[in-house]
């Protein structure tokens, strides 16, 4: 097992993962500043996105009987990439269907 002492790694083989988690961190370190401002400013709606997620699930879970519904204007818009945002919201629904939450909305 490599151990980690004043930043070296003596036998070289956490040198692998440790290349990997540097290169996915900058990764989302640049989309989180893309998001934010310039040239690459990613805007997504958040009132589709979600109307989307909520007949999708509501199909995929009839034995559930679930109410699924939001208010939502449909002005406004995140700062996120529409993925990110269908990650987001794919967990939280995911939760409350499967039954891992209650009282969520």
């Amino acid at each position: 097992m490599a151990r980690f002492d004043g930043g070296t790694v003596p036998d070289g083989k956490a040198r692998p993962l440790l290349t990997t988690m540097d290169r996915c961190i900058g990764h989302h370190l640049a989309r989180a500043a893309a998001a934010f401002g310039g040239e690459d400013h990613v805007r997504t709606a958040l009132a589709l996105k979600v109307a989307d997620h909520a007949a999708v699930f509501s199909k995929l879970h009839t034995d559930k009987a679930l109410d699924l519904h939001a208010a939502i204007d449909p002005r406004l818009v995140l700062s996120c990439e529409a993925q990110d945002l269908d990650k987001m919201l794919g967990t939280c629904l995911t939760m409350p269907a499967n039954g891992r939450a209650s009282g969520s909305s």
